[in-house]
């Protein structure tokens, strides 16, 4: 018969126990410390520079705009994209950039903060599944890891990374605590919906993905009594706490289709991953998860916790529904790519951690020194791997113990970024120019693959950038005028020939063509140059 003793080091029950305010406090020190040390690994290492591949490269103007609304005055994006927006986002990074005017500083402090949230309440969440402190406070540190989701987009609290679904995510195990506390409570679930609502606001989709995974789990657990009652109940807390932002919707709502031509240019890989690319992921990133739950699902013995893990399993297979109607739907609708069901995978992740923590638990619970150290060792390989999500990165870690490399398990999250700009340095001082001796309702041509961050260092407009297809999201119509812009962009970029330079710039209102220095030089004159960007003034047709 297992042994109920607890030592201090082991950690004690939650539940038929009093909790010491010390211990509490010092269980609340340990992750905060958790927290600061993860995340100084990006302060320390992370030079600040927000790539035009980051989704921030775009939201971040728009929080610009709202500060100052001189600035991207004629370009095609920021200021017909700013009425779609959410408010709540917008007004928020504006204030923090007000504060902190280094984009960059403002990007950490907000990740860390939201990294921080997180892990209290993956914490809070571990305690009322497993009731059991000690197993929760490590699933709260290997919560801290980052992994990808199914569209190969990622899933977590990124550090330096603060877009508008980290702040849902970092949400998540608070509202999933409440679902569980006040499931069986019509009147209770209305609160519960009036938060993912109210946070919902910050970025809709997101919030519709946790409504989806309760509101299912709910028709999947309540009886045909009450099924009806409960799901009317949270879906009208839901409803109103997301009036503000459905306020916003209706005054600009686009209902223009959407062709499935542009869909897939924008956004195939992540909304139409190839099979073998679907299975790769499945088998590198959810199987091993999975296993380790499994794991942690054989490990319960009494009835109560057999209950509390078949509300996590029922919101997994809402996820795994939800998942794979995603790709379905939108090729019946394009329209429907705005939901981004495919993104809901990302939610299986925190759900098998917390059945992997039933292993831990286990193993801390036996009352040997020797189950207690496999229960830290446990902890520790689900640490490394992110819950078995990159198992992977473990694997090339241990074969090849060069730690330096980019690749390293502890470091792959802060490591350069892919598709970024190669010569940082020059592309700063390139925007530094722009900012100063150039008007500022000026508009910049550029090479429209990953110019995105230029419209935040320069505080200058662009025609176009791949970046701004985010107009999928929000609009049929603003997709087809951004298709139209960045094919232009991409065949003039080809050749970048003069005439065809001059020719664009006299329908749109361009004032500067950016040119990257390795091609020849066109007859047109030069305003700036750098040993990697050359920048023509255009002579266009003034303004009336």
């Amino acid at each position: 018969m297992r042994s109920e003793a607890l030592n201090p080091i082991i950690g004690e029950r939650v539940t038929n126990q009093e909790t010491s305010s010390t211990q509490l406090l010092l269980y609340g020190v340990l992750l905060l410390i958790g927290v600061v040390l993860y995340a100084a690994r990006h302060w320390v290492h992370w030079d600040r520079f927000i790539e035009g591949t980051m989704d921030e490269a775009i939201w971040l103007p728009l929080a610009m705009k709202w500060n100052d609304p001189a600035i991207f005055a004629y370009d095609p994006f920021v200021p017909v994209v700013l009425p779609f927006f959410p408010v709540a986002y917008t007004q928020f990074m504006a204030s923090m950039l007000k504060i902190w005017p280094d984009p960059g500083t403002v990007l950490l402090i907000s990740s860390s903060a939201l990294l921080a949230i997180y892990a209290a309440g993956v914490y809070w969440l571990g305690c009322l599944v497993l009731e059991y402190r000690l197993a929760a406070l490590l699933i709260a540190l290997v919560s801290l890891r980052v992994n990808v989701d199914l569209s190969g987009t990622g899933w977590g609290i990124y550090l330096g990374n603060a877009m508008p679904r980290a702040f849902i995510l970092a949400a998540t195990p608070w509202v999933l605590g409440l679902f569980i506390q006040r499931v069986q409570s019509a009147s209770q679930l209305v609160w519960v919906g009036l938060v993912v609502g109210v946070v919902g606001n910050i970025h809709p989709l997101s919030a519709l993905h946790l409504y989806l995974m309760m509101a299912g789990a709910l028709v999947l657990t309540a009886g045909p009594e009450n099924r009806l009652q409960r799901l009317c109940s949270f879906s009208g807390g839901f409803a109103v706490g997301i009036i503000p932002y459905l306020f916003q919707w209706v005054q600009v709502r686009d209902v223009t289709p959407l062709r499935m031509e542009v869909l897939r240019f924008r956004a195939e890989v992540q909304s139409f991953p190839d099979w073998d690319v679907v299975i790769q992921r499945l088998l590198s990133s959810y199987l091993p998860a999975c296993l380790i739950a499994a794991i942690g699902w054989r490990c319960i013995e009494s009835q109560e916790d057999r209950e509390r893990a078949w509300g996590i399993a029922r919101l997994v297979l809402v996820i795994v529904i939800g998942t794979g109607l995603g790709p379905l739907l939108t090729w019946l609708v394009p329209r429907l790519f705005a939901v981004h069901l495919l993104r809901m995978s990302g939610y299986l992740f925190l759900l098998c951690l917390m059945l992997s923590g039933f292993l831990v638990r286990d193993l801390l619970r036996r009352g040997t020194w020797a189950m207690t150290a496999a229960g830290y060792g446990v902890a520790l390989v689900l640490f490394l791997s992110a819950g078995g999500g990159r198992v992977g990165e473990v694997a090339q870690w241990a074969t090849t113990f060069v730690s330096s490399k980019t690749t390293a398990v502890l470091g792959a999250d802060v490591g350069p970024r892919e598709g970024g700009e190669l010569d940082k340095q020059a592309f700063l001082d390139l925007c530094r120019w722009a900012r100063l001796h150039t008007d500022r309702d000026a508009l910049f041509l550029v090479p429209p693959d990953r110019f995105a961050s230029f419209r935040i260092y320069a505080q200058r407009a662009l025609f176009v950038t791949f970046k701004d297809g985010a107009v999928t999201v929000f609009s049929g119509r603003l997709a087809e005028d951004w298709y139209a812009r960045y094919r232009e962009a991409e065949r003039l970029y080809e050749t970048f020939q003069p005439q065809a330079v001059i020719a664009l710039s006299y329908r749109h209102g361009v004032r500067y063509a950016v040119q990257e220095t390795a091609h020849a030089a066109i007859d047109l004159p030069v305003a700036y140059e750098n040993r990697r960007y050359r920048v023509y003034k255009v002579p266009v047709l003034e303004r009336t």
